[in-house]
């Protein structure tokens, strides 16, 4: 019998072999992933993941909620601890900062792409770090957040990290003025008891002191009062890793 010309018998041709080479080597990856996450949580207690999408586009530009990404994620939906996501803009971001707004679009679908993964895992909570990418949202020095940032956080088990030094500290000094209406409109939209501070050091420490990156909020931001303190600045990660 032969097929396109080619009899059945016969090995397959050179381009074939690869792509079942790259094929059963994604597969042999994958599995030993799953089996180093696994471990990691049920052996050695890690109390969550962190995934960072950029690279997941790398090899291909299909979304990272399914496809190739599948056969990982229904392995570690039954770990039934909290996924953090750092989300790019994007295919052909996969590597460097992305800056200025013809990047909004990129990252509003990455956003659509989590809220499809939300539906498919409903079980999971998790959490976006750093906050959004600030510096595509820059405009006179102002955050300016458009309404469609905030769709995901329909969803109940998502959250957010309370993040600014790190990502434009370059461009505001202590104690970030520019930046107070946005943890505001954060509280507002989203709930203090969704909202968790972080200071992704030692990277930070370029910009300003551990201590600093504190006082921002807890000396500066008169706006919260001392229940949404208590949320940001431990409760809420304490809530999502269950500690």
């Amino acid at each position: 019998m032969t097929i396109s010309g080619l009899d059945s018998n016969s090995p397959p041709p050179p381009a074939a072999q690869r792509l079942e080479h790259d094929r059963r080597q994604n597969h042999s990856d994958t599995d030993a992933v799953i089996s180093e996450v696994t471990t990691a949580i049920q052996t050695h207690g890690l109390h969550a993941i962190k995934f960072n999408t950029r690279p997941a586009y790398s090899q291909s530009p299909e979304p990272w909620d399914d496809g190739n990404y599948r056969p990982f994620w229904q392995a570690v939906s039954t770990l039934n601890v909290p996924i953090f996501f750092t989300l790019g803009a994007g295919p052909g971001t996969a590597a460097g900062a992305t800056t200025g707004p013809k990047y909004q679009a990129g990252y509003l679908e990455e956003q659509q792409t989590l809220i499809a993964w939300m539906n498919r895992y409903p079980h999971l909570t998790c959490s976006l770090t750093h906050g959004f990418p600030w510096r595509i949202f820059l405009e006179n020095d102002r955050i300016i957040l458009p309404n469609e940032v905030w769709l995901p956080f329909e969803n109940p088990n998502v959250n957010l990290e309370v993040c600014f030094p790190v990502r434009i500290g370059d461009l505001f000094d202590y104690p970030y003025p520019q930046i107070w209406p946005t943890l505001e409109q954060m509280v507002e939209r989203i709930g203090a008891n969704r909202l968790l501070w972080g200071t992704d050091m030692p990277f930070q420490n370029r910009f300003c002191t551990y201590r600093q990156s504190r006082a921002w909020i807890e000396k500066y931001c008169t706006f919260l009062s001392k229940e949404d303190l208590n949320w940001i600045m431990g409760g809420t990660a304490k809530r999502i890793l269950d500690i």
